[in-house]
């Protein structure tokens, strides 16, 4: 009954019939879950991913020596979890300008980005090997439910 704190019962007016309508209005409180940070092992494989964290170690702080080995981890956290969004976001837009412009300067890009394609589905297989936790899974088993769902259900325990 906790999870229904906000909710608003209206009686309608009747219209033929004995009953009268209800118009009944939920809304549930939801908190922000916070995902706990991991390390994904295929991060240090990429040229800019480095330079990024030296960046934010060579920064200067103030305060204990534990105080700043601590404020410094959350800066190299939100800096990672950003570089990765980029990532992603230069993989989508360069996806996007090889489909507008398909001439035969692109060709070269084309053949590039796929080799750039095959070199991130090996990190996406490191990813789920990570992920999963499992080491007894065969290539045949990675696209059961049963590998999924044990990812899944995994990850739920974080």
């Amino acid at each position: 009954m906790n999870e229904l704190q906000n909710t608003e019962v209206q009686h309608l007016i009747m219209e033929g019939s004995n009953y009268a309508p209800l118009h009944v209005t939920c809304s549930t409180v939801h908190e922000q879950i916070l995902k706990p940070f991991i390390f994904l092992n295929f991060w240090p494989k990429h040229h800019s991913f480095q330079k990024t964290v030296e960046d934010i170690w060579k920064m200067e702080a103030t305060g204990s020596p534990f105080t700043v080995v601590q404020t410094t981890l959350k800066k190299v956290k939100v800096a990672l979890v950003k570089w990765m969004a980029t990532l992603e976001d230069i993989v989508r837009t360069k996806e996007i300008q090889v489909e507008i412009n398909a001439s035969e300067e692109n060709r070269t890009t084309l053949k590039k980005s796929e080799a750039d394609l095959k070199n991130y589905l090996h990190i996406e297989e490191e990813y789920w090997k990570q992920k999963a936790g499992m080491r007894g899974f065969q290539d045949v088993d990675k696209n059961t439910k049963f590998f999924y769902a044990y990812v899944n259900g995994r990850s739920r325990k974080i």
